[in-house]
């Protein structure tokens, strides 16, 4: 599994020459924008994107500090409003992708996630992982999924925190946890096929997750990104968007328990 993670992560700093796009991504995008930047690519010879992924806030912070990039997609929606607010980006350069879903991920089949409460209650479950929910809205969505479902100080002594959600599904992976709060972008992925089991945690336990695009002021004057962005906009890539759990008022959320 890691081993075609980390080709996607590659981060490169330099400045965007002529046909290179920018793009700084939340981590539970990771492989729907790989997909997305496969299609791109394809119909578009010579164009290169460069990713850069990290927490939603982390990521916008860097940004604000003059970290380039065109394009950003992030897992928050008052994120893209600061960043309007900030002169970083116009608002009709601004558009939702669609919300999040967060889920439960293991890969003990012996362990039961009917629900969170089970999942927590399981002595076989010693570590629990989430994101850090300071700078990721996944972790901000764990932590109130967990207070929702009532067993927040059952769970707290069992939380491991990762700086961004790629790093909680390393946790799970490597066995530091045995459940971890992910996004069904990650675990709906083909690249995790067969890889554990999860199940939908339902969205009335935290507020939504309201992933957005956001073509930047310096991505405006770029004109391989004002391109990448319509692109985003298109079609094609609303079929990505959907495949990986992205869901829109007009669209059908998956199947609540999986593998």
């Amino acid at each position: 599994m890691l081993r075609t993670l980390l080709p996607i992560l590659l981060l490169t700093a330099a400045g965007a020459s002529a046909g290179e796009v920018r793009v700084a991504h939340a981590g539970s995008m990771t492989y729907c924008v790989s997909e997305l930047n496969e299609v791109y690519e394809r119909q578009h010879a010579g164009a290169r994107v460069q990713l850069d992924m990290g927490a939603t806030g982390k990521l916008a912070a860097d940004i604000e500090q003059g970290k380039a990039a065109d394009v950003f997609l992030g897992a928050d929606s008052g994120t893209a409003q600061h960043m309007v607010e900030r002169r970083l980006a116009e608002r009709s350069n601004v558009f939702e992708i669609g919300q999040g879903q967060l889920a439960l991920w293991t890969l003990n089949p012996a362990i039961e996630l009917t629900s969170v409460a089970t999942a927590v209650e399981d002595p076989r479950v010693a570590g629990i992982a989430i994101g850090n929910p300071a700078i990721g809205p996944y972790g901000r969505a764990a932590t109130e999924a967990l207070r929702n479902s009532g067993v927040w100080n059952a769970a707290r002594p069992k939380l491991i925190t990762g700086d961004n959600i790629v790093t909680v599904m390393h946790l799970v992976h490597y066995g530091a946890a045995q459940v971890g709060f992910m996004p069904v972008s990650l675990v709906m992925a083909p690249m995790l096929a067969g890889t554990g089991h999860y199940r939908l945690i339902p969205r009335s336990l935290y507020a939504p997750i309201r992933h957005t695009a956001v073509l930047t002021a310096q991505g405006a004057r770029n004109a391989e990104a004002v391109r990448y962005f319509a692109f985003l906009k298109g079609p094609e890539a609303r079929k990505v968007f959907d495949r990986y759990g992205f869901i829109l008022q007009s669209t059908s959320p998956p199947s609540p328990h999986k593998r």
